[in-house]
């Protein structure tokens, strides 16, 4: 650091107006921080592909398959490490990949997405591809039922009770049946038929339908969030964090976090509704939603118990009664 100085001095002390020594000074501070902080940003990308190298080896994915990611992510701008632990990532840098559709790209995706368990999702998480439905899962296209009978990276096929009167190529709604409470809405093309199996392109984008069995509460309330890792979420959870209920019914909730909570991920949440208490209840992010000073979360409350979902239930419909009399 002296030399670098001393250099500074020597080249500029003889030649520069003397009043210019402060400002030279100056730059020179600036350009060495600037330094500095490219130098750090280097250190922490080579680190971050190590763990996920790590990480890779650790799944059982392979040298070429590992190779490919690392030049897909070059490509698209996604960080490795954040498409092998964080699904809605995966998700969307595979989707890229597959624009064109390759049986090479197809075959490397599955492969990917096994070893890292992104095929075996309970049912309760939502769905950011139709590439994540399962088979046997209902669909409704143009009012026929149907039922998914193959999914694979390029494309699924329904079977229904009777062949659909379209032709190849053509755009279809299609409504995925998913849980007990969610719908998807989809859009895709009709790649083919034949004798009652109905093969079409994915939906990179779903839209999720919430069907409102529970009524939803406006409520002003802290809830304390502890994110947990999770198989189908993958790679280490975010810190727990406070937040602030934005509505509360007893399927779920919309939440505001300052800290981001990725769709998929699993939950522990405590808070209280009316004088009551809710301890650790477990719950999966649905969507997450960047606002300008904060994250709308929207939660799933997973597994609750009949008993917990009615004393929920009745702590709010007491909520709703002593709104309506103040009013």
């Amino acid at each position: 650091m002296e030399e670098f100085f001393r250099a500074l001095r020597d080249t500029w002390g003889e030649r520069a107006h003397p009043g210019y020594g402060p400002l030279f000074l100056l730059l020179a501070i600036v350009l060495l921080a600037l330094a500095w902080q490219l130098i750090a940003s280097i250190r922490r990308r080579q680190a971050r592909r190590l763990e996920a190298d790590r990480l890779a080896r650790d799944k059982g994915i392979g040298n070429d398959d590992l190779s490919w990611l690392h030049q897909l992510c070059s490509q698209s701008g996604h960080d490795a490490l954040d498409v092998l632990t964080r699904i809605a990532v995966f998700e969307s840098a595979s989707a890229d990949a597959l624009m064109p559709p390759s049986e090479e790209v197809a075959a490397r995706v599955g492969r990917i997405r096994h070893s890292l368990g992104f095929d075996r999702l309970p049912a309760h998480f939502p769905v950011l591809t139709s590439r994540q439905m399962q088979v046997g899962a209902t669909i409704d296209i143009a009012g026929v039922r149907g039922e998914v009978a193959d999914v694979n990276e390029l494309f699924f096929a329904v079977r229904s009770a009777k062949n659909l009167d379209r032709s190849s190529g053509a755009q279809l709604p299609l409504t995925l049946i998913h849980g007990s409470e969610a719908r998807y809405r989809l859009t895709c093309t009709l790649l083919g038929k034949e004798d009652r199996l109905t093969r079409f392109g994915h939906d990179e984008a779903p839209e999720r339908i919430q069907q409102r069995e529970h009524v939803r509460v406006e409520i002003a309330g802290a809830v304390h969030v502890e994110p947990f890792s999770s198989p189908q979420h993958g790679g280490a959870a975010p810190e727990p964090c406070e937040g602030s209920m934005v509505n509360v019914s007893s399927g779920g909730m919309l939440a505001e976090t300052e800290a981001e909570l990725p769709a998929g991920l699993s939950l522990r949440l405590s808070f209280e509704v009316s004088g009551a208490r809710f301890q650790e209840v477990t719950a999966i992010v649905i969507e997450c939603m960047k606002r300008p000073a904060s994250f709308a979360v929207r939660i799933e409350f997973v597994n609750l118990s009949e008993h917990e979902r009615e004393r929920l239930s009745a702590q709010l419909t007491r909520l709703t009664s002593h709104a309506k009399q103040a009013n």
